[in-house]
């Protein structure tokens, strides 16, 4: 009687054991998608999250910086002392014949403001991005499978009646499977790892309202770009009778910043167009991972 009892008792423990491992499958499945996700992500990112990367990345801003601030405090003066106008005049001036270097210098706090804070927030994610780039995500994933796969025939071998040999065998391997899961993440630092994952996640703000207004910040800015340089800086080189090389020469003797900003500026406007298109694309996975609790 006390032994026809004791069975249920004795096949509570193996059937635990088939139950973790099946929790375990289905666990890795979820790693190994998320981890197929995250890798795609941190491809595109890779080069701009580099030290290279991020140095070229706060050059470009300031470049861009220079252009927003010294047209409208540099530039602008030194045409109305030319054409013995108030700044106030040629900003008028400007307003109504180049819209969009007006929409431009309308939106410029915002735009400043919006590029300083996502490249503040890359530099203080640097090192965690680093940390989380280097966990083995996908190898876990399929090794955790593999072991959850070996767990559950363990347990249904378990639940019958076997030798005490075979017995002990199948708790041998369950040990050692335990014993792997608890110890190989605490030898490649696994959790601290993941923790960096989130918190790379957590400050990230993929909203389509942000991704909108990032697209719409460089659409201006590329628009005021051409109509700067194909058309204000020419015009008022005719106007003045001079040459626009030779326009552009007395702006490099008065103003070097801003001339060496305005040569840079195609190719800085290329990188920001790069770097929007990858932050555009990657939005909608980066949406679906911040609503995985990646970290735990």
């Amino acid at each position: 009687m006390s032994n026809e009892s004791s069975k249920p008792k004795r096949r509570l423990f193996p059937l635990l054991i088939c139950g973790m491992g099946a929790i375990l499958v289905v666990s890795a499945a979820m790693q190994i998608s998320v981890g197929r996700t995250a890798d795609r992500i941190a491809d595109l990112v890779r080069p701009e999250m580099s030290d290279a990367g991020l140095a070229q990345h706060r050059d470009d801003f300031e470049t861009a910086q220079v252009i927003l601030t010294d047209v409208e405090a540099a530039l602008i003066p030194m045409i109305a002392a030319e054409f013995g106008m108030s700044a106030e005049q040629v900003t008028a001036e400007i307003e109504s014949g180049y819209p969009a270097m007006a929409e431009l210098f309308a939106a410029r706090e915002a735009i400043l403001t919006l590029g300083e804070q996502g490249l503040s927030n890359l530099e203080r994610q640097q090192r965690d991005f680093e940390r989380a780039d280097s966990l083995p995500g996908m190898a876990i994933g399929f090794g955790n499978l593999g072991l959850g796969f070996a767990l559950v025939p363990a347990g249904v071998v378990l639940t019958r009646n076997r030798s005490a040999r075979e017995q002990h065998a199948m708790l041998g391997i369950v040990f050692v499977i335990a014993a792997t899961m608890v110890v190989v993440p605490i030898a490649l630092d696994v959790p601290g790892k993941a923790q960096s994952a989130q918190n790379v996640l957590d400050s990230l703000n993929p909203g389509r309202d942000v991704v909108e207004r990032t697209e719409s910040a460089i659409e201006t800015a590329s628009a005021a770009s051409e109509e700067l340089n194909e058309q204000f800086l020419p015009e008022l080189a005719i106007v003045l009778g001079i040459a626009p090389s030779g326009f552009f020469d007395a702006l490099a003797a008065a103003e070097p910043d801003l001339a060496a900003a305005l040569v840079e500026m195609p190719a800085v406007l290329d990188r920001y167009e790069a770097r929007v298109a990858i932050r555009s694309g990657g939005a909608p996975e980066i949406r679906t991972l911040k609503g995985i609790p990646v970290g735990p």
